[in-house]
Formats: structure tokens, sequence, C-alpha cells
């Protein structure tokens, strides 16, 4: 519980001040919160383990084998509107190569770290599944963008921008869909990774993956 938090007030009852104040001020301060949410991940390390470089290309991009998942949920005390945002922790090391499921730009694409020499080795997505479930029952994406909210089907990719609030809606359908507010939501994740080509990589020692994103809990 917030404290109220009361300015000293000893000088306005100071008897033996040489000079008196006419008028004294006192703020009174505190914060209300919203109910209080946590996010988790249900696993927080995606492992591609031991990849053998000569499954890579010499000159283009390599998608990684398999598609791996992890599923994003939010607990709340009481019914309140949240959602996340994703920030890339290595921004700016994606591999400008990497075509990673169709995409290929900083806000899609998140880096994978650099090898000894710095070179980009590669890059991921993030994208949104259709398995949700809000409050016990179904549950569909959405996401702010440029001041509106809006419905987002599966395999929609997560974009690592501030201003892209993921939430999600019990409405279903197209179109403009505000986010409903939680008590509990879990929604299933899927990450695709590919590796920059390796004429540009040093592969004379081995190379770690070493990407990096913080999902984020806002209230919206």
């Amino acid at each position: 519980m917030k404290k109220l938090l009361l300015l000293p007030l000893a000088l306005a009852f100071a008897s033996n001040a040489a000079m008196a104040a006419n008028s004294v001020d006192i703020s009174v301060t505190g914060t209300i919160t919203p109910g209080a949410c946590s996010i988790s991940l249900d696993t927080q390390q995606i492992d591609y383990a031991s990849i053998d470089y000569s499954t890579l290309s010499p000159t283009e991009s390599t998608s990684l084998p398999g598609v791996k998942q992890a599923t994003v949920s939010i607990l709340c005390s009481q019914p309140t509107l949240a959602g996340f945002i994703i920030s890339d922790n290595r921004e700016g090391t994606e591999n400008s190569t990497v075509d990673a499921d169709g995409y290929n730009n900083t806000t899609t694409t998140y880096g994978l770290g650099q090898d000894a020499q710095g070179n980009n080795i590669g890059g991921y997505t993030i994208h949104k599944m259709d398995n949700v479930t809000l409050d016990g029952g179904p549950g569909y994406w959405v996401h702010f963008n440029s001041g509106v909210w809006s419905s987002t089907g599966g395999g929609a990719i997560i974009q690592s921008t501030p201003t892209h609030v993921q939430s999600w809606s019990t409405a279903y359908g197209a179109g403009t869909k505000p986010p409903t507010p939680i008590t509990s939501v879990s929604a299933l994740l899927s990450i695709v990774a590919s590796i920059g080509p390796t004429n540009d990589l040093d592969l004379s020692e081995e190379i770690e993956l070493d990407g990096s994103a913080t999902f984020e809990l806002v209230y919206i």
C-alpha cells in the first residue's frame, strides 16, 4: 500500500525562528495503480543445440529446421487491460541477408548476435499463434498501432517496436477490436530462425547464437 508523503511541517511550527513564515505548503502524494499483473514465459531459452556448418549455405541465408514454440502468460489480480511489448536486446545484429520466414528488417527480425569478427550471425522472427486461452475461454490477438486497435490472426509477426502493444480480445473477426480486461491469458508463440551466408561468417571457431528479447508487461 502506498503511503501518503507529508513534507516536513516543523518549519510551520518553529516558534523560536527569527522570522515566522506567512504561509507554508503541504504536498499529498501517492499513486493509484490498476490491478497488479505479472507476465511469464513457459520457457526462457530457445535452444537450437549444435548446428553443423555443412548444412548452412555459403551464399544465402539458411532457415534452421523445426519451429520452436513458447507460451506467454499474463495473470492479474482483477480484470485489467494489459498486454505486452517486445524489445530486441540484440538490435542491430540481424544479418541483412536473412529472410526469416519472409521478413527482413530491423523491426520484424530480431538479431542473433555477432561472431568473433563482429559479423552479424542471423536473425529470427516471433509469431502469434491461434492457441489463446483468455479467462478460461477462447481469446483472439489484437495489437495497437498508429492509434488503432486491430485484430491479427495466427501467424502474424510481432514487431520489436515500443508502440506496437500486443493484447487480446474476446471478440472474433477482422477489423477494429479493442482489448478485453483480463484476469488470466495464455497464448502460444512460434519462433523461426535463420543463419546468414557462411561466406560472411568467421568459421575458424565455434559461433554461439546469442539472441535475446525482453517481453515487457504494459497496462493499457
